[in-house]
């Protein structure tokens, strides 16, 4: 889908660049400084430029944005894992993880009452 929507990008663009080129190229010699074809040339060089510069900028911010998404998604390797029951506080560790119920058996439900009403 990233690769269809950027390619679809890149197109559209294009098109738009190369009729502001067009513009430049027919309605220059209307003014002095575009009089000559080098300087039209030149003009629509930068136009060129300035239109490849943004779309690769452009697609390095979303290959990032995608990177990092991704990475939080997955997560480090050496993190446990949480359950969705801790805020999101980096470093903190899973508060499900801590508390595992009586005797410190693996078998205990966060917010278990223990015998006495404690938590």
């Amino acid at each position: 889908m990233t690769f269809k929507f950027s390619t679809m990008r890149w197109v559209t663009t294009l098109v738009g660049a190369q009729m502001l080129c067009g513009i430049i190229w027919v309605l220059g010699p209307l003014l002095d400084l575009l009089e000559g074809s080098a300087a039209r040339f030149g003009v629509i060089a930068a136009v060129l430029l300035v239109w490849a510069v943004t779309n690769l900028l452009l697609d390095w911010l979303r290959m990032r944005q995608e990177n990092a998404l991704t990475a939080g998604v997955v997560g480090d390797a050496g993190e446990e894992a949480c359950h969705g029951c801790c805020p999101a506080i980096p470093g903190r560790r899973c508060r499900a993880k801590r508390r595992r119920g009586w005797g410190g058996g693996g078998g205990g439900v966060v917010g278990q009452r223990r015998a006495g009403g404690r938590v």
